[in-house]
């Protein structure tokens, strides 16, 4: 449901990994990734994944926009809706996955 703490090996190498516990928003998510690429000392992205439940789409727009190409981008997509079908969600900044669909 998210928001939940993560544990870490402490063995990572903080100048090629960074982790953040914050609530994303379209308003944050350009400042958290430049905070990632600065504790890391690069800009570039081998892998990207991106699970939000419910605001992904804008969210990588976002980040596409702001000129972040990952090597490796990860998105979420709900199965119960396959090609072509298309289907987004209206972007709430307070949207929370109920737990249901």
């Amino acid at each position: 449901m998210g928001g939940q703490d993560l544990d870490f090996n402490h063995r990572l190498n903080p100048k090629r990994f960074a982790f953040f516990k914050a609530w994303v928003s379209l308003e944050n998510i350009t400042r958290l990734m430049q905070q990632g690429f600065q504790n890391t000392g690069s800009n570039e992205l081998d892998v990207l994944s991106l699970d939000l439940d419910g605001n992904d789409y804008y969210f990588a727009q976002e980040l596409l926009k702001t000129g972040v190409l990952p090597k490796i981008f990860i998105l979420e997509y709900n199965a119960k809706f396959p090609p072509p079908i298309k289907w987004i969600i209206k972007y709430d900044a307070n949207h929370s996955w109920d737990g249901t669909g």
